[in-house]
């Protein structure tokens, strides 16, 4: 029998790499909704309307960008907000 690390459910984090790790209480398909603090943390300041921190920027290289970019044109939302 294969045992699963525990992960959590909204940033893949596994068991090992965060603080506390808490489960829902209910599955989905199966499987245990799981939140670790760190997440918990960001819920919290979205809740008080604090601005949450930003993502980090990806870390893939260019088979992520859209073709547009590769080929030196700007994307199709480019100087729009």
């Amino acid at each position: 029998m294969r045992i699963r690390k525990l992960k959590c459910s909204f940033c893949r984090k596994r068991e090992d790499q965060v603080a506390k790790l808490v489960a829902g209480p209910g599955s989905l398909l199966g499987r245990r909704i799981m939140i670790c603090d760190e997440c918990v943390a960001v819920a919290s300041a979205i809740m008080r309307g604090a601005p949450s921190p930003a993502p980090a920027p990806p870390t893939a290289g260019p088979e992520l960008l859209p073709a547009a970019c590769l080929a030196g044109s700007p994307p199709a939302s480019a100087g729009r907000l």
